[in-house]
């Protein structure tokens, strides 16, 4: 029983940080780009597939005071889902996550990738994040223009760390976590 609860416990503790993360948003007057996020997964046996793209004031994980959420994104059991293009502060280092989730039976699995690249004002930017079947790695990419027509930004660093809601997981970066349930 004890088991059990602590496990209902830990769900309900990551529905609450991923559903409740603070909003980013950007301080009027300040320079823009728009960016979105392209989720990629062909993982079978899954009941659902998130994909969530996260804003850190820097690759040490710390958080925005302008909030951290900038997509959240469910593939709806599809093997690529794209977002509308959301707003991100232009002409200084953004460091963002791209996240991936899904919910199988008696187990979930995730991976994270964190870069930072420097948007340039007024461009257009699309984050893919390219998990690999069944989720045993996944890589980040960003593509300068419109969707129809991109470029590869040369300029993303990835460092060694993955930054999640939870802080920084050194050694995690593009690694999955896969977290098994046991019922008694």
């Amino acid at each position: 029983m004890g088991k059990t609860t602590s496990a209902i416990t830990m769900i309900c503790a990551a529905a609450i940080l991923f559903g409740c993360a603070a909003q980013y948003r950007v301080p009027d007057g300040t320079p823009t780009a728009k960016i979105r996020l392209l989720g990629e997964n062909s993982s079978t046996g899954t009941f659902s597939k998130r994909f969530f793209l996260l804003a850190f004031e820097n690759e040490n994980c710390e958080t925005l005071a302008t909030g951290t959420t900038l997509v959240r994104l469910n593939s709806s059991g599809k093997n690529r889902a794209m977002s509308e293009s959301v707003a991100i502060k232009a002409g200084k280092p953004a460091t963002i996550t791209a996240q991936y989730i899904d919910a199988r039976f008696a187990q979930n699995r995730s991976c994270y990738a964190t870069g930072t690249f420097t948007p340039t004002e007024n461009e257009d930017y699309t984050v893919v994040l390219a998990v690999n079947p069944e989720v045993t790695e996944c890589r980040l990419g960003v593509f300068r223009g419109k969707p129809s027509k991109t470029t590869r930004v040369n300029s993303l660093h990835i460092p060694a760390a993955a930054c999640t809601t939870d802080g920084k997981y050194e050694g995690r970066n593009g690694k999955p976590l896969w977290m098994n349930w046991v019922f008694y």
